[in-house]
């Protein structure tokens, strides 16, 4: 077993994709598979374990919102996802969706984040080929699909820079001033440099966070340099997306049967 994924919903469900290992020595996985664990008064007990991507597939990232729990990983071209709606949970995981704009191939992808905030999910990774993000979102006043990627989502990147503090040496006013100097620093816009194809190495994606009903996302990074990894982090509102070309899933909420009276029985004559 390996790379478990995990989220913990608000009836206190614990959702658990991991990937099953090849033997040594072998790159491909087995698959991935998925196990549901509730509390009762024994503790907390898991369902039996069943396959949800099939061989090759890994790298699992899950997360819960708006009734749904959300899979996403890598498959054998690009990334892939399935849902499961926690109100029909005997359903069990929906048909597999190729994510447009994220299957530029096994070699391509250097990570992807998945995060979620009361209703929406919102996935990142870094382009393949140039500076910058891509965002995709699935959308609950939508549900078509996730959203297509823009291309170069703009992250200002500041490296992080440790708190001052006085020194005898510094004063009050000098340290205020270097501060104003460094977040003026920070708010300057960061020019995207001119780097040849062949030498660029795209950035390793770390980590993303939704904050609670949307509006802002966090995102941290890793930038390959000459004197080795700097870590990036960033915060920004959720960017602008277009909706996927894909056609209109069929209702997923079962619809509630009609309830035929029961006649009356007849009155008894004296």
């Amino acid at each position: 077993m390996g790379r478990p994924a995990l989220a913990i919903t608000s009836d206190g469900g614990v959702h658990v994709v991991f990937e099953q290992a090849s033997l040594p020595g072998t790159w491909s996985t087995r698959g991935l598979f998925y196990t549901h664990g509730v509390t009762s008064a024994d503790g907390l007990t898991f369902d039996l374990v069943v396959p949800v991507a099939p061989a090759g597939s890994s790298a699992p990232q899950l997360e819960a919102s708006g009734g749904l729990v959300h899979l996403v990983y890598q498959g054998m071209m690009g990334l892939e996802s399935r849902r499961l709606d926690l109100l029909e949970p005997e359903v069990g995981w929906r048909a597999v969706e190729f994510l447009a704009g994220w299957q530029y191939g096994v070699a391509g992808v250097t990570g992807f984040s998945l995060a979620a905030d009361a209703q929406n999910a919102h996935l990142l990774g870094p382009l393949p080929d140039a500076p910058g993000l891509r965002y995709s979102a699935w959308l609950s006043d939508v549900q078509v699909g996730w959203t297509n990627p823009p291309e170069g989502v703009e992250f200002s990147a500041p490296l992080l820079i440790p708190e001052a503090t006085p020194t005898p040496e510094t004063t009050t006013e000098e340290l205020e001033q270097e501060q104003e100097e460094e977040q003026e620093a920070v708010e300057a816009p960061t020019p995207v440099p001119t780097i040849e194809p062949e030498a660029y190495i795209p950035p390793v994606m770390l980590a993303s966070a939704a904050r609670f009903n949307g509006g802002w996302l966090a995102a941290a990074w890793a930038v390959p340099s000459e004197s080795g990894l700097g870590l990036h982090l960033a915060l920004r509102q959720v960017p602008e997306t277009s909706q996927s070309d894909l056609p209109p899933m069929p209702p997923t909420r079962t619809p509630t049967p009609t309830v035929t009276p029961t006649p009356e029985p007849p009155s008894a004559t004296p």
